[in-house]
């Protein structure tokens, strides 16, 4: 591990056992252990958050509304 970086094999096995996962309703039954489990040891805080503000031209259409800017589907009208 890294000098910063969470450790919890617990976590990590879940996380291995969750990859290996073959039906739908495993992964669901371990992303909820997963959840309970980062809640117990708290593998990191969010520091904040951003947003990406953006201005667009008027003779712009198609623009996706996305957390980043998306190039494509736009198209001058």
């Amino acid at each position: 591990p890294w000098f910063g970086w969470p450790k919890d094999d617990q976590l990590e096995a879940l996380r291995a056992k969750w990859i290996k996962a073959e039906s739908l309703e495993g992964r669901k039954k371990l992303a909820a252990e997963i959840q309970k489990r980062a809640f117990e040891v708290v593998p990191y805080i969010p520091t904040g958050q951003w947003t990406q503000m953006t201005a667009y031209r008027k003779n712009l259409k198609g623009i996706i509304n996305a957390p980043a800017f998306l190039m494509w589907n736009v198209e001058k009208t």
